[in-house]
């Protein structure tokens, strides 16, 4: 059987996910993630306009450089700049310190206007300034209440594992949980791949719902092994086989359909939803690795040691009748 196979693969699984993980470890301490800068206070000014400005990117530098003297012009110099473009819309925002005064925002702001305006006088150019208390908390703490939500319920999912289909099947999925958790974060490190910050974190929890997510389905084929009459004798290799085979198509199916859903709607998301979808396919990629490929191969010795144990202590437990009662005498 193809598991069996998997299984004599088990050193090469593992030292690919021992390299990536080492490596991913190294460059993140040397060039931690690919983050947006952290910014605690500040203000944000935006510049949008319509696509019929976008559709020329002439006039999209020319924008920019208005924009950039303006700011220039009042004293602005520490900023942080950025560019998206959506289907209806060009937007480009600064983010400035907090010592930035409101005096020098209304002029930035009175500058850009009078000048896109002459500019562009076919283009809907808007300007707005926003006061932040703490730029990071924008993304910050959803990302981090969401990564702690996920957690909770990897947790959650381990106990009912356990609980369900026994204490071998939940070792084996902390073992995948943590390790697609670890595996993530560390091609995040590797690929240098754009995020917010603790964004990492909350790829790393999805990874591991989804490896518990797949690896619930080979447990109810394992589970419906057990309760077979004819395939209860099988050998722990042979069960775990029989699980693989039943369930890959629908680990398969589901992983391809979580990573259409993410490529689709990050592809017409704006760009603040879109650094969040289009980087989540990643761990749904990663959970289907462990739970097609580690998965089997890790579990085989686990239920192996698991069955010995519950053959050897079984009589000790089930086997004993109880003491008969002793006969009254008759009277």
């Amino acid at each position: 059987m193809k598991t069996k196979r998997i299984y004599k693969l088990l050193p090469v699984w593992l030292a690919i996910s021992a390299a990536v993980i080492i490596a991913g470890i190294i460059l993140t301490c040397l060039l931690g993630f690919n983050t947006s800068p952290d910014r605690k206070k500040g203000y944000t000014v935006e510049v949008s306009y319509d696509v019929s400005v976008e559709i020329d990117p002439a006039k999209v530098e020319k924008l920019e450089g208005i924009c950039d003297a303006a700011l220039k012009d009042v004293g602005v110099t520490d900023r942080q700049d950025g560019y998206d473009s959506t289907l209806d819309m060009t937007l480009i925002s600064y983010i400035l310190p907090a010592d930035c005064s409101v005096e020098k925002l209304e002029a930035a702001q009175q500058a850009i206007t009078t000048e896109a305006q002459t500019a562009f006088p076919d283009g809907n150019v808007r300007v707005a300034y926003h006061k932040i208390d703490n730029v990071s908390d924008i993304y910050y703490e959803p990302t981090w209440r969401g990564a702690v939500a996920l957690t909770v319920g990897v947790v959650v999912g381990l106990i009912y594992i356990g609980f369900r289909f026994g204490v071998g099947c939940a070792l084996t999925g902390l073992c995948l949980a943590a390790h697609d958790a670890v595996f993530t974060v560390a091609l995040f490190a590797i690929a240098r791949i754009p995020t917010y910050a603790y964004a990492p974190l909350l790829f790393a929890t999805i990874a591991a719902v989804f490896s518990l997510v797949f690896w619930l389905l080979q447990c109810m084929k394992l589970r419906d092994a057990k309760k077979d009459p004819a395939l209860r004798s099988l050998e722990a290799a042979d069960a775990v086989a029989y699980a693989w085979e039943g369930s890959w198509k629908k680990i398969a199916i589901l992983a391809a359909v979580s990573v259409a859903v993410f490529a689709v709607a990050g592809g017409v998301a704006a760009a603040g939803v879109r650094l969040f979808l289009l980087p989540a396919m990643l761990p749904v990629a990663v959970a289907s690795y462990s739970s097609l490929l580690l998965a089997p191969a890790l579990h085989i010795p686990v239920k192996t040691a698991f069955d010995k144990f519950s053959a050897k202590h079984k009589p000790r437990y089930f086997g004993k009748k109880k003491a008969e009662k002793p006969e009254e005498p008759e009277n």
